[in-house]
């Protein structure tokens, strides 16, 4: 599927099951973090808070369907966490390396 998890960087799945099939709603940056408001398979919303951020990369990621939430080999500090996008073709992306990460509102 993703060049990344054929490359051998993918560790694995993270994040609740309900992020499969959902969509992200929004992501809203603050000097406490970035929260990604998601609607999950199920309807319900629920909110993914990233602390400790580091860096992060993005392009449209509002509206981006999701296969899941994976964890990547990153050097230096931090873990990288990589929203997949379930239509490959589709240039939607969020990347964020961050400390760690708590789901709200589940």
């Amino acid at each position: 599927m993703d060049e990344s998890k054929q490359s051998g960087d993918f560790i694995g799945y993270v994040g609740p099951p309900e992020l499969h099939d959902g969509s992200i709603v929004q992501v809203q940056e603050s000097s406490q973090g970035i929260k990604v408001s998601v609607q999950g398979d199920d309807g319900k919303p629920f909110v993914i808070v990233f602390s400790g951020v580091r860096n992060t990369s993005s392009n449209r990621p509002e509206g981006m369907i999701l296969y899941g939430l994976a964890e990547m080999k990153e050097e230096g500090p931090g873990r990288k966490f990589v929203f997949l996008n379930w239509d490959e073709k589709d240039a939607a992306k969020l990347e964020i390396i961050a400390t760690d990460f708590a789901v709200v509102g589940q």
